[in-house]
């Protein structure tokens, strides 16, 4: 068997690809159908009309401090506080767990009606 044939063969394909390539990528651009772009006109911005109020922060620490006080048997305490981190939080999931706490905090102190709410509460949130 000769190795030699198929090299021909094999320059002439790459030299055909290689034209290809350069017809399709070749032009530099000029006779395009559109101009060049001009940038666009700059939009007014808005001004807000009052200084927002900064955003509140939950932190892990504050859903430990309510879980503390679950534990420690401050029902009361509990649920005002991870009331605050549910109505506060931006995360649905923290959402879900302060609310599920809340409810259980809620159960222990005896208001089954609201432990129901915040129950519901954490399943839509």
């Amino acid at each position: 068997m000769d190795m030699r044939k198929p090299a021909p063969r094999l320059a002439a394909c790459i030299a055909a690809l290689g034209a290809l390539v350069s017809s399709a990528c070749g032009g530099g651009g000029s006779d395009l159908p559109f101009g060049t772009p001009t940038p666009a006109t700059a939009v007014a911005s808005l001004t807000p009309t009052r200084e927002p109020s900064p955003t509140p922060t939950v932190s892990l620490a504050s859903l430990e401090d309510a879980r503390t006080a679950l534990r420690a048997g401050n029902y009361v305490e509990a649920a005002v506080l991870f009331d605050a981190i549910a109505n506060t939080a931006t995360d649905g999931q923290l959402q879900a767990e302060a609310w599920m706490g809340a409810s259980i905090a809620r159960y222990q102190h005896g208001d089954l009606a609201g432990a129901i709410v915040d129950l519901e509460a954490a399943f839509t949130a």
